[in-house]
């Protein structure tokens, strides 16, 4: 296993890199056609998730009985960003799971850990998703399916972990509704820097921007439940682009939504640079120590 995180975690860097490589010419697109303020405030409201989704996963395992450090939790998420570029988009998620088993998290438990934070995104999102559709005034209907879906799921989750295989994954109320007020908070920062992201277009059609959120947070619920496209790629273009087209048409509002992947990338690298700036940084005094001791000695 020891071995298998060295292997994986230099080509999870690698393509990473090529990500970027390959997407250099949306990034020159869209830096070039954007809004500087409104992209950079995007880009730092991306980053600014990255404190808070390893908060889901800390609040979850502490309900579960496995007292981790929060700042444990962040590390092993950070520094396994890069692996979201590996071809499948389900390697962070493994390289996670096998990092925090390698820390004592029983293998129930990282299981019904998955679940969760497979089920609630979903759940939430579609929750506020159609309450922002209908906040905005489109046909009610859909947006009370929506949310009536997504309210329906969240209830479904708890009498799921009751079973007796399970038993040792048993979320309390507290904990239960601690991490759907983390999700939700997720969803509206993520929603919010869409919105800034899509507002920093001069060119683009006057939506609200209840509109934008509901499309932004229903197209993503769609994609991630098209399993057949990897991260939701192109369903979550083609649903949020239907959704925001207004004086656009179709092509032109999908491809402006796919440019968001762009700052998303962005992101991730600004989050991952830091943590490693940061572990060289606090890694150096240490070894300097361990040096002048040596030096000493001899």
């Amino acid at each position: 296993m020891s071995g298998a995180r060295w292997i994986f975690g230099p080509a999870a860097v690698m393509f990473l890199i090529a990500a970027g490589f390959a997407a250099r010419d949306t990034f020159e697109n869209v830096v070039r056609q954007a809004q500087w303020s409104s992209l950079a405030t995007a880009v730092v409201l991306w980053s600014v998730l990255h404190l808070l989704s390893p908060m889901f996963t800390w609040v979850l395992l502490r309900g579960f009985g496995t007292p981790l450090r929060y700042a444990e939790v962040l590390s092993i998420h950070v520094n396994r960003l890069p692996a979201r570029y590996l071809p499948g988009g389900i390697w962070h998620t493994v390289s996670r799971v096998a990092d925090l088993h390698h820390r004592g998290v029983g293998r129930t438990q990282l299981a019904a850990m998955v679940a969760l934070e497979n089920a609630l995104p979903v759940s939430v999102a579609l929750v506020l998703g159609g309450l922002f559709l209908l906040a905005a005034g489109h046909d009610w209907r859909a947006a009370v399916l929506c949310a009536t879906g997504g309210a329906a799921i969240l209830g479904c989750v708890p009498i799921a972990l009751r079973h007796r295989a399970v038993a040792d994954c048993r979320v309390g109320a507290r904990t239960y509704c601690l991490t759907i007020a983390i999700t939700a908070a997720f969803w509206l920062i993520a929603a919010t820097a869409f919105a800034r992201y899509w507002t920093s277009f001069p060119h683009q059609p006057g939506t609200g921007l209840a509109e934008v959120y509901a499309a932004y947070l229903l197209a993503w619920a769609t994609g991630f439940v098209a399993v057949f496209a990897p991260q939701g790629l192109g369903v979550f273009e083609s649903v949020a682009g239907a959704l925001l087209r207004g004086a656009l048409p179709f092509a032109g509002a999908a491809m402006l939504v796919a440019g968001f992947r762009a700052a998303i990338l962005a992101a991730d690298v600004i989050a991952y640079a830091i943590f490693v700036a940061f572990r060289f940084a606090s890694r150096s005094p240490r070894k300097a120590r361990i040096d002048t001791v040596s030096g000493g000695r001899l």
